[in-house]
């Protein structure tokens, strides 16, 4: 598997990417360019293995895992979990998976998780290695179906979600593609996100 985003540090030029495969972070910084610093971070000592990860402080991370349920761990690299959180409107939607994009602001304390294939995001303060849901929105029904004995999202009548969270002051920028899931099979450019939602801190 190709290494996926797991974060960046603006002010500290710093630049993270997680594999699955390996279970292993890997964190290169720029703020001495051309001299660039190259940390690997084993988290083979972890109980799981994340859909996602996004590096909060320094050997502290938040982990997106999808087996048995969908939820929030924060963790470090010897494996000791501080906190879990499931995710609220996806919880009654039993065996539903969550697929999501996280972002963390380190100034504000903020996560934010955003749903790739549904309109559901939400934010969770980090306060003590806790955290901490601050408000979640759900921009459309989460419509679901049985298939093979299990429940997945209607292709038909449930809309595409997020790819990026950006933050500002007091704003958070989120690319949002709210398609059909059927109408992004076989698409390449029209697929891409056609909408940028502005969200204040507060969720409004």
């Amino acid at each position: 598997l190709t290494p996926i985003f797991a974060g960046e540090n603006i002010y500290n030029s710093e630049l993270n990417l997680y594999d699955p495969n390996l279970n292993k972070l890997y964190s290169v910084q720029f703020k001495n360019f051309p001299s660039i610093k190259f940390d690997l971070i084993d988290l083979k000592k972890c109980q799981n293995t994340y859909e996602q990860i996004i590096k909060l402080k320094e050997d502290l991370f938040a982990g997106l895992c999808l087996d048995p349920v969908s939820k929030l761990e924060v963790f470090d690299s010897k494996g000791v979990i501080y906190d879990h959180v499931q995710f609220n409107s996806f919880s009654t939607k039993a065996g539903l998976k969550m697929q999501a994009y996280l972002a963390f602001n380190s100034d504000l304390n903020l996560l934010i998780a955003a749903s790739y294939k549904t309109g559901y995001i939400a934010a969770y303060n980090l306060n003590s290695k806790h955290l901490f849901l601050k408000w979640e929105l759900l921009l459309t029904p989460i419509i679901t179906k049985k298939s093979d004995n299990r429940l997945v999202l209607d292709p038909e009548r449930n809309k595409s979600g997020f790819s990026e969270i950006k933050f500002s002051n007091n704003k958070i920028f989120a690319l949002y593609k709210g398609m059909y899931l059927k109408d992004e099979k076989g698409r390449t450019k029209e697929a891409l996100p056609q909408n940028i939602l502005v969200i204040s801190l507060k969720g409004d």
